[in-house]
């Protein structure tokens, strides 16, 4: 099932060209780059967040969220796995915007929309030839990428709306402490009960608390059922 290719996905958060880190020092390095790059560019960051785009796109779209200035004199480059970029960014505007305040009450907020990976890639090119072997296999690793993600986000959303208060707490810790896993620990009720039944996901404390943000920041600035209704 989909839920299990999230793992190997979830090992990376980023290459950086200086060689081996830990994860403890990734996942610093990425939660201070997001941060600068919310600092300079707030507008851009929103809209690359609540948008739906593919990631791949993401990039294109929105090329003002990728600030060299903001990369660590280490670091020449930085190469993200699925939607761990946009998790980052997330996770930054919730913190300078303070969306958090008031609590979002979920059942005020439409549902959310989320990116939805077409049909599967095909073994043919535009012209009807058989592609290789090796492009075709790589072509269907990203597109189970873009599966496995897809259906993270709506667990995501999932876990935000049946618990907003333990999600915010989350939230609320540093990354790679006590605290953020004392945190993940007292949501595992809710992340049992957003899986389908019979199903098991086994998320990095990155993804999960990634797929949190994405959906907590969404959720904020997404309509209120009442403003729709008028």
């Amino acid at each position: 099932m989909i839920w299990i290719l999230v793992v190997a996905l979830a090992a990376q958060t980023f290459t950086p060209d200086s060689g081996d880190v830990s994860v403890v020092k990734s996942r610093q390095f990425v939660r201070d780059y997001a941060l600068c790059v919310v600092k300079k560019q707030p507008a851009e960051a929103n809209t690359a967040v609540l948008s739906t785009v593919d990631n791949k796109t993401l990039m294109k779209a929105y090329p003002k969220v990728i600030q060299p200035d903001c990369l660590d004199g280490s670091i020449g480059t930085m190469a993200f796995a699925g939607d761990l970029y946009r998790y980052a960014l997330a996770d930054a505007l919730i913190q300078k915007e303070n969306v958090a305040q008031p609590l979002i009450n979920p059942a005020q907020v439409e549902p959310l929309t989320h990116f939805t990976p077409g049909p599967p890639p095909s073994a043919t090119d535009t012209k009807g030839r058989t592609i290789s072997k090796k492009k075709y296999a790589a072509s269907m690793r990203g597109y189970a990428t873009d599966i496995a993600y897809s259906q993270v986000s709506r667990f995501g959303e999932c876990v935000v709306r049946a618990n907003p208060s333990g999600a915010l707490n989350v939230l609320k810790t540093e990354s790679t402490t006590d605290a953020e896993a004392t945190a993940m620990v007292a949501l595992r009720p809710v992340l049992s009960a957003c899986l389908p039944k019979g199903e098991t996901l086994q998320l990095t404390k990155e993804v999960l608390r990634g797929a949190i943000a994405l959906n907590y920041y969404r959720l904020s600035k997404a309509p209120r059922l009442q403003e729709a209704a008028r």
